[in-house]
C-alpha cells in the first residue's frame, strides 16, 4: 500500500496533466463556440441546444451508473481485488447493453413524439431537427457502452491518457469547425454528423487503451454474480436521482424556456451553460484527481485521510472556481462583446452570471456525493437532494406562467442550490459521523466564504475606478489570482493542502523546464 506522500503525488500528478487538458479544451471550446454560432446563426444554434439537450434528458442514467461503476470499481482496487475488478467490468457491461437498449426505445417512442408535436421550432427545420435527434440517439448510445472502459481508465488512476483524449476530441472539433465554414450543406445537419462521428472515434480510444493495458480484469466472460449484479443495479437505482434531478433543472428548464420563449431564448440559455461547463472544468479536474483516493481510502478504512481530502478537495475546488468566476461575473458584458462582437442572444449576460453563482456554490458538493457514494448509504442523500433540485422545474414554470422574465429561473436556482447544499451536509453527518456539521462550516464554509467576500470587495473597488476596457479585464483577472492565492495560503488552506498545491505547480515547472 502506498503511503499518503505517494498519494499525494499521484494526486498532484493527475491534477497537472487535467489542467493542461482543460487549458486547451477551454480555449478551443472558446473559439469553436464563437465560429459554430456564427455559421449557424442564433435560430439553428438554440435549435441544437434544444434537441440535443432534450436528449440528454434521457442519458442521465449515462452519468448515475459511471458514477456508480467507478465507485465499484474503486472499491475493489482499494482492496486489491483483481477478480472482484473483473466482476464489476463484466457487470457494468451488461447493466449498460441493457440501460443503451432501454434508451432507444424511451428517445425513439416518447422523444420522437415531443419533438415533432410540441416543441417550438420553424417549421422548415422540423426536417434538419429530426436528423440531428437521431445523431444524438446514436451520440448517447455510444457513450453509454463506453463508461465501463472511461471508469476503468478513471478509477486506476489513467489521467494522463484521458487528457491526451480529450486533447484529440478538441484537435478534432477544430477541424469541424474549419470544414463548418466551408461545406456547402446545411450547416446544422453536417454539424450533427460530425459530432457522432467524434464520439464514435473517441469510443474506439478508450476501447483499445483498456483492452491492451487492463486486459486481465477488462474481458467478457460467461457467468453472473447475482449478489454484485442486485447490489450494483440497486446502487444505480438510488444514484440515478440524482443526474435526473440535475437533467430536470438543466435540460428540463431548458424546454419549458422553449415553450415559453421559443428557440432565442434557447440560444442564450445554451451560451450560458457553455461558458459555465468549460470554465467549471477548472474545479472538477481537482475533483477528478482526488476522486478514485477518496473512495479508496474509505474502503480502506482511513476514514481521517478520507475527511482531510473531502476538506482539502472542497476548498481548493471551490478556490480555483471562485478565482475564475467572480472576475468574470463582473466583465461578462464586456468578455462577451470581445469574444462574439455583437453576435450573441438577449439574456446571455443575466444567465450567465447567475449560472456562474450556481456553479462556485455547486462545487462543494461533489466532494460530498463522492464520500456518500463511498459509504453506500445513498438512499435518503440522494431522495432528499433530487427533491430540492428538481424543484426548479415547477417554480420556474409557475414564474413564467405569472409572467415574469426568464431569469427568475436562474434567481430561484441560485436560492435552491443553497438549500440544497446545507442539506447535503447534513445527511453526509449522518451517514460518515466522523464530519460534524459545525467542523465543516469552520474548516469549509468560513474560509470559503472569507475568500469570496474579498474577491468581490477587490472586484468592486476596480470596476468602480477603472472604465471597461480590454485593460481592466487583464486587471481583474490578475487582481483575482494575488488575492486569492493570498487568502488561500493565509486562511483557507492547512499545510497538507498548501504541499499539494506545491506538487502540482512544481510539476509545472519541471515540465517546462524538460522542454526548455
Amino acid at each position: 500500500m502506498q503511503n499518503n506522500s505517494n498519494k499525494n503525488k499521484i494526486i498532484a500528478r493527475n491534477a497537472f496533466f487535467l489542467y493542461g487538458r482543460m487549458i486547451v479544451v477551454t480555449i478551443v471550446s472558446l473559439f469553436t463556440t464563437r465560429v459554430v454560432l456564427r455559421e449557424l446563426g442564433v435560430e439553428d444554434y438554440g435549435i441544437y441546444n434544444v434537441v440535443g439537450g432534450f436528449v440528454g434528458l434521457f442519458a442521465v442514467l449515462n452519468t448515475s451508473l459511471s458514477s456508480g461503476i467507478t465507485r465499484y470499481f474503486n472499491i475493489a482496487i482499494g482492496k486489491s481485488d483483481e477478480d472482484g475488478i473483473h466482476k464489476v467490468y463484466n457487470m457494468a457491461f451488461r447493466i449498460q447493453v441493457f440501460m443503451a437498449i432501454g434508451i432507444v426505445l424511451l428517445l425513439e417512442i416518447f422523444g420522437l413524439w415531443y419533438l415533432n408535436a410540441k416543441m417550438v421550432l420553424p417549421q422548415e427545420r422540423i426536417g434538419v431537427a429530426n436528423w440531428l435527434f437521431q445523431f444524438s440517439v446514436l451520440s448517447t448510445v455510444i457513450m453509454i457502452i463506453q463508461i465501463p472502459y472511461t471508469s476503468a481508465i478513471l478509477s486506476y488512476e489513467r489521467l494522463d491518457f484521458y487528457a491526451i483524449v480529450s486533447l484529440i476530441d478538441v484537435v478534432l472539433k477544430l477541424l469541424i469547425v474549419y470544414l463548418l465554414v466551408l461545406t456547402p450543406h446545411d450547416k446544422l445537419w453536417f454539424y450533427g454528423l460530425w459530432t457522432l462521428v467524434i464520439t464514435i472515434l473517441n469510443f474506439l480510444l478508450y476501447y483499445i487503451y483498456c483492452k491492451k493495458h487492463f486486459s486481465k480484469v477488462i474481458r467478457l466472460k460467461r457467468g453472473f454474480d447475482k449478489f454484485l449484479f442486485k447490489s450494483m443495479l440497486s446502487f444505480s437505482v438510488w444514484s440515478f436521482l440524482d443526474p435526473i434531478a440535475y437533467a430536470i433543472r438543466g435540460q428540463g428548464c431548458n424546454m419549458v424556456l422553449n415553450l415559453y420563449f421559443g428557440p432565442i431564448v434557447n440560444a442564450a440559455y445554451g451560451l450560458s451553460n457553455q461558458i459555465a461547463v468549460a470554465l467549471d472544468k477548472f474545479a472538477g479536474n481537482f475533483s477528478m484527481a482526488f476522486r478514485p483516493q477518496l473512495i479508496q481510502s474509505y474502503s480502506a478504512g482511513e476514514y481521517n485521510r478520507t475527511k482531510r481530502l473531502l476538506y482539502s478537495m472542497s476548498k481548493i475546488s471551490f478556490i480555483i472556481q471562485s478565482m475564475i468566476f467572480i472576475p468574470l461575473m463582473f466583465e461578462i458584458d464586456n468578455v462577451l462583446h470581445l469574444w462574439l462582437g455583437n453576435n450573441f442572444p438577449s439574456y446571455a449576460i443575466p444567465f450567465t452570471i447567475l449560472i456562474l453563482i450556481v456553479k462556485n456554490i455547486n462545487s462543494l458538493n461533489t466532494p460530498i456525493t463522492t464520500v456518500v457514494q463511498a459509504t453506500g448509504n445513498i438512499k435518503r442523500y440522494m431522495l432528499l437532494s433530487s427533491i430540492i433540485v428538481s424543484m426548479i422545474l415547477p417554480v420556474t414554470w409557475i414564474c413564467l406562467e405569472l409572467g415574469c422574465s426568464p431569469v427568475s429561473m436562474y434567481i430561484a436556482m441560485v436560492i435552491l442550490t443553497a438549500i440544497n447544499q446545507y442539506v447535503c451536509v447534513a445527511i453526509l453527518h449522518k451517514v460518515f459521523p466522523e464530519i460534524g456539521i459545525m467542523e465543516y462550516l469552520y474548516k469549509v464554509v468560513v474560509p470559503c466564504s472569507i475568500q469570496t467576500i474579498a474577491e468581490i470587495v477587490a472586484m468592486l473597488m476596480l470596476t468602480a475606478f477603472v472604465s471597461p476596457s480590454l485593460v481592466r479585464i487583464l486587471l481583474s483577472g490578475c487582481i483575482s489570482i494575488i488575492i486569492t492565492v493570498s487568502i488561500a495560503f493565509a486562511v483557507t488552506l492547512d499545510s497538507s493542502e498548501k504541499d499539494l498545491v506545491r506538487r502540482v505547480l512544481a510539476n509545472v515547472q519541471n515540465r517546462f523546464s524538460k522542454r526548455s
